[in-house]
Order: C-alpha cells, then sequence, then structure tokens
C-alpha cells in the first residue's frame, strides 16, 4: 500500500509539473508570437522615418529634435517615432552627443527610434542616419550656349558648382531632346545659365522629372510659374518666407546677395496655386525667388514635372562673381533642393 501510494503521488506530481510546463511554453509562445509582430511593426516605422528624411529637404526646419509620432495605428498595433539631433555615444540608449537642434547644421547626424507597441509587448529601432553629402553626390546638369566652347561666364559657374564638389554635366542648349532625355538620366539637378536661349531651351527642360533652376524670366513662361515680367538693378531682395530649406539660413528682411548690384529678373503676374514665393524685389511685391513642388498647380492648368526653383537674377547683365556669399548660399541650396539630397542609415534594435 505504501509503495502504491508513493508511485500515485510521484505520477501527480509529473503530471502537475507536465501541466505547468505545457501552460508555460504555450505562454512563451504567445510572447515570441507578440514581439516578433512588434518588431516588424517598429521596423517598419523606421523605414517610414528614414524614407521621409530622404524624400524631404525640409525635414531639418518642420520638424524638431524629440517626438515626431505618437501612438500612430498601424495594421492594429501602434508606435511611437522619435528624431533626435546627435549620437548615443555611449550606447546606453540616450542620445547624449547633442545640441537639440536639427536645423543649425546640415552636416549633423540624427538618430531615429521605433517604438512599437502590441498586446501588452514592445519593441524598440533605432537608426543613426547621416545626411549624405550634397559636396560629393550632387550631379548637375549646366546648360549653356555651347558645350565646346564655354564663354567666360559659364566657366565662372562651372568653377563655382565644382568648389562646392558638385560634378558637372555640361550641355548645349540646341543638343536635341533626346540628347536632353538621356542627360536627364544622369543629373539630380538641371541649371539653366543666362548664356542658354531662353526659348530654346526651356520647352526642352518643361517634361523633366529632376529639378529645374533658371533665373531668366522669360524662362517662367514656359515652366508655368509666371506670365509676364521684368528686370532691375539691384543688390538686395526681401525675404518674406524662411520656413523653406532655401531661405532657412536667412532673416526675413532685405537680403545682401551681391557685392555690387546685380542683375535682377522678376515675375509681376499673380502666381499659379502650387507656386510659393521665398523673396520678392526690394520695395516691391513682385517675384524674386520663387519655388514649385513636382506636382504642383501651375499655369494653364498643368502641373510641374519636377521641382522648379525662379532665381533672383539672370539677363545679359548678370556676372556671377558679383554675388557674395549669401547669393552663392541661394544658388547652392537651391540646387540641392531641386536636387533632393540623399542619406544613409545605420540600424540596430532592442
Amino acid at each position: 500500500m505504501l509503495l502504491v501510494l508513493i508511485a500515485v503521488a510521484v505520477a501527480t506530481i509529473l503530471s502537475m509539473s507536465f501541466l505547468a510546463s505545457q501552460a508555460t511554453s504555450h505562454g512563451v509562445g504567445q510572447n515570441v508570437i507578440k514581439h516578433a509582430e512588434a518588431r516588424s511593426v517598429a521596423e517598419s516605422a523606421l523605414e517610414i522615418g528614414i524614407k521621409y528624411v530622404q524624400t524631404d529637404p525640409d525635414w531639418r526646419t518642420t520638424k524638431a529634435h524629440g517626438q515626431w509620432v505618437t501612438n500612430q495605428s498601424f495594421n492594429g498595433r501602434s508606435f511611437d517615432l522619435y528624431g533626435y539631433d546627435g549620437l548615443d555615444t555611449d550606447g546606453d540608449g540616450v542620445v547624449d552627443d547633442t545640441d537639440g537642434d536639427l536645423a543649425d547644421d546640415a552636416n549633423d547626424p540624427i538618430t531615429l527610434t521605433a517604438i512599437a507597441y502590441y498586446d501588452g509587448v514592445s519593441h524598440t529601432v533605432h537608426a543613426v542616419v547621416t545626411p549624405g553629402s550634397t559636396e560629393t553626390t550632387l550631379d548637375v546638369l549646366m546648360v549653356v550656349d555651347n558645350d565646346a566652347s564655354l564663354t567666360a561666364q559659364e566657366t565662372a559657374k562651372q568653377a563655382l558648382l565644382e568648389s562646392w564638389g558638385y560634378s558637372v554635366i555640361l550641355i548645349s542648349d540646341h543638343a536635341s531632346q533626346a540628347d536632353f532625355d538621356l542627360a536627364f538620366g544622369q543629373a539630380d539637378a538641371a541649371y539653366l545659365t543666362r548664356e542658354a536661349s531662353a526659348f530654346t531651351v526651356s520647352s526642352k527642360l518643361v517634361n523633366a522629372s529632376i529639378g529645374v533652376v533658371y533665373g531668366l524670366s522669360t524662362m517662367s513662361i514656359n515652366f508655368g510659374l509666371g506670365t509676364s515680367g521684368g528686370f532691375t538693378w539691384n543688390n538686395q531682395i526681401d525675404i518674406t518666407d524662411n520656413s523653406h530649406y532655401i531661405t532657412s539660413p536667412f532673416s526675413t528682411g532685405s537680403l545682401t546677395i551681391g557685392s555690387s548690384s546685380v542683375h535682377q529678373h522678376y515675375i509681376s503676374s499673380t502666381n499659379p496655386a502650387g507656386v510659393d514665393t521665398l523673396a520678392e524685389r526690394m520695395s516691391s511685391s513682385s517675384d524674386a525667388l520663387m519655388v514649385v513642388e513636382a506636382g504642383g498647380a501651375i499655369n494653364g492648368g498643368g502641373a510641374a514635372a519636377g521641382r522648379r526653383v525662379k532665381l533672383p537674377w539672370g539677363g545679359s547683365g548678370f556676372d556671377i562673381n558679383d554675388l557674395n556669399d549669401d547669393g552663392e548660399t541661394i544658388l547652392k541650396r537651391s540646387l540641392e533642393w531641386a536636387g533632393v539630397s540623399s542619406v544613409s542609415g545605420t540600424v540596430y534594435d532592442y
């Protein structure tokens, strides 16, 4: 009888242990599944953040250091997304090498953090995103009068762009549409010099999906940014909007762009719905610096095929050497915005 009781007790203990282990294993399995779901959502959220930084050159001014997205629903799950200026140097999960300002330095790295939640389980992933250097990655198609024989002004413009590290591709304004189409595939942005014939060349770039930067007001007719304009001489413009990437380094109000009077071209017609004015001619409501986003509404009821920037200067009297540092900054950031800077990211999670 004693042996039977011992056997029953051992069997009972073994059975209870087995049942307990089964319950624990089931719980562990459920937690693994939930964690996998949370990790998948976190990685997707992080990709959204990286893609946003890759495609919007204004992110440094439109987003602040800290939380970008709060409790965003995602396929029955949710996530938070954070963008922190700087790096986590000691690996404790806290960004410590930072001044808390995303907009003060375009070369600062940013740490993106995504936290996903699913049924009581969370997962966190990070990406250290390093801005791509536009000084080494921007390919600019510079449209000139004759690419086999540059004028002194064209040579000076090419040298300025190359001093920023840009790769300059030259093309003559009289090149065929087929040649232009081929060049579009090799460039990030096009820069129309004032030496290029406005009506000869602008029609060849109307449907270009790459960004186009130009100065002559007459080119605005084909690009759909305006219908009438003029020119004047002045070394200042009036910054009316500094929330855009191009003008973000400057305060609103008068800005000196040249060491002497610059041959300025302006638009005096009413802006189409998709066109934004960043600067005006001094003491006038005429538009000096204008932009339109790809797909933005332009004159004639159409949409811009790519980003367009109307610079404040142009005309036969314009001398690139007259621009001061601020004037050159406007040109540089216009090309960067038109070409869209690239970024790369290294992802790690826990």
